[in-house]
């Protein structure tokens, strides 16, 4: 969480040494508003002009007094309590009380009292106070303020509603000042007590401020040039955003799930990865699918992260390690990331911040491969590096193609309710046919950044990889297990279309080139820009599949 002192001022401010304005909506607002930084201009010999700019003849809820004897009366308590705080200087544009919104020149008359008194400080209701007369005003000030020209600033005050404010008066010293000018208010002390809230909030308002101070003004000050270019509440709004709190400080409990066998100095960096993410709630459970003992390294890499180590006595697959990863999972959401892979700093808080509080249950993001000759100690040893996984959502292509990596991938707990496990048939793909079955219950959503490395560490495991992604007896499998959501004959024949240059994947990065259409020969494919195989070798996989799928259908 961020400090407190970020969020309020923890020093008053000193706003003398300047020509003041105050716009008054009413006889009294002066004074209950700002009437302790008034006083203090007064002290320090500032010029104080006072405008009050309705007659308050609306205050008269008894009906026992005439209407000009009522304004005459609030003419003289605005008076008296003006020269207590040291204002000689007041004027009245007699507006009808509540009625300020549709009088007319009152924006002529504002602008004109602004050019003629050439201010350094203007004080003026904010747009929150919930009082139609005080919400006008602070419109037509802010209206007034485009028009005029000179540089001032706008100390925005509070009577009825209180604002986040960015600056605080200390008014200690003056404050048996203001509490005695309210006194001269007493049409209205008849009313509603007025002095002991005002006492009340002045005494808030000196919360954050030194012991010896008991009593302060609060404002959201503004140059007029930003009121020029934006507007109060839009300023205000953005101000407000640092009180809300952050998704890595209130964001769920993620479960980062690693699966590690015998590759310690890999995993080091994998865990590190994940100890340095912004988002902060979340927990490791590492699954040792039966490799060498690495509890001590976890709990040393890790330290004060939550950490479920989890260690199978014998090799048992990728899907196993995945599943007990999921038993002992205690996040809202959970993310797969495995021993020789990283994830960088955001990518939790990307991920998390797509999904928690929408509807979505699943989001990916693009990831970059990274190809090494070594360690990935060394930065030189890095081959090269390339993004290739960085495809818009499309359940039919997911079908065919693996395209989504598994440490890409955030997805709520509850979506288990409605697949299996990871299948412990796969050794390979497990992922893949884990993200098919749940596609058909969920539409995922892509985030277009790239936030993991997909690593390759042996110099052949790039040509390796992908022609196990096409080859691969697992491959088959997944097809037979996903039968259900497409009918066989309909994957050969997606299949053979993604053989010819019909199928419309951009070839912009956006997508795969599967159309043949480059400048490799005519009868090679390549697939996802990076691996050429032949047509025919290709066919035969094709024929392979279509024979399986006969004789499944036969067995149906």
């Amino acid at each position: 969480m961020i400090s407190e002192n970020q969020l309020i001022p923890y020093h008053s401010s000193d706003l003398t040494g300047n020509r003041v304005l105050v716009f008054a909506p009413h006889p009294d607002d002066e004074t209950l508003a700002c009437g302790g930084s008034l006083a203090i201009h007064a002290v320090a010999g500032d010029q104080i002009e006072v405008v009050l700019l309705t007659n308050g003849v609306a205050g008269e809820t008894q009906g026992t007094t005439d209407r000009n004897d009522y304004i005459a009366i609030r003419r003289d308590e605005t008076i008296r309590a003006c020269r207590i705080l040291g204002i000689e200087q007041v004027v009245f544009l007699n507006f009808e009380d509540r009625q300020l919104g549709g009088a007319h020149n009152a924006l002529y008359q504002i602008i004109e009292t602004i050019n003629n008194f050439k201010p350094d400080l203007i004080y003026a209701p904010s747009a929150l106070d919930f009082h139609p007369d005080h919400r006008a005003a602070h419109f037509l000030i802010c209206n007034a303020v485009k028009s005029c020209i000179g540089d001032f600033d706008i100390a925005f005050y509070e009577v009825n509603q209180l604002v986040n404010p960015n600056c605080i008066v200390d008014i200690t010293a003056v404050s048996e000042k203001k509490f005695a000018a309210i006194d001269e208010y007493q049409s209205q002390l008849k009313e509603i007590d007025y002095k002991d809230i005002s006492k009340g909030l002045n005494r808030f308002r000196s919360l954050t401020l030194p012991k010896n101070s008991t009593y302060a003004e609060a404002f959201y000050l503004l140059p007029a040039d930003v009121l020029r270019k934006s507007s109060f509440i839009t300023v205000y709004q953005q101000g407000l955003q640092k009180l809300i709190p952050a998704i890595t400080e209130i964001g769920p409990l993620v479960s980062v799930i690693i699966r590690t066998k015998d590759r310690p100095e890999l995993l080091t960096n994998a865990l590190l990865s994940v100890v340095h993410q912004t988002y902060r709630n979340f927990e490791i459970v590492l699954v040792n699918d039966g490799g060498i003992d690495v509890k001590g390294l976890a709990e040393a890499v890790v330290q004060e992260v939550p950490i479920t180590y989890i260690a199978h006595s014998i090799n048992k697959g990728r899907a196993a390690a995945a599943n007990s990863g999921l038993h002992a999972a205690k996040g809202q959401y959970i993310n797969f990331l495995d021993d020789d892979d990283i994830l960088y700093p955001e990518h939790l808080e990307i991920l998390v911040s797509c999904c928690y509080g929408s509807d979505k249950q699943v989001v990916y993001s693009s990831i970059k491969n990274v190809y090494f000759k070594g360690s990935p100690e060394f930065l030189d040893n890095r081959v090269h590096e390339e993004v290739v996984y960085n495809y818009d959502f499309n359940s039919v292509l997911l079908l065919f193609f693996k395209y989504i990596p598994i440490m890409s991938v955030l997805f709520e707990r509850k979506v288990l309710s409605q697949v299996s496990e990871f299948c412990e048939l796969l050794d390979y793909f497990e992922d893949w046919d884990f993200w098919i079955q749940l596609s058909q219950f969920y539409q995922f959503h892509h985030v277009s950044k790239i936030t993991a490395e997909y690593r390759f560490y042996d110099p052949k495991a790039e040509e390796i990889y992908w022609r196990k992604d096409i080859n691969s007896r697992y491959r088959a499998t997944v097809f037979k297990r996903s039968l259900a959501c497409m009918p066989g004959r309909s994957w050969v024949e997606h299949f053979n279309l993604l053989l010819s240059d019909k199928y419309p994947i951009r070839r912009d990065g956006t997508g795969a080139d599967f159309s043949g259409n480059s400048s490799q020969s005519q009868n090679k494919i390549k697939y996802n820009n990076k691996l050429t195989c032949d047509v025919e070798e290709t066919k035969l996989v094709i024929q392979k599949v279509e024979n399986e799928f006969r004789l499944i259908s036969e067995l149906i």
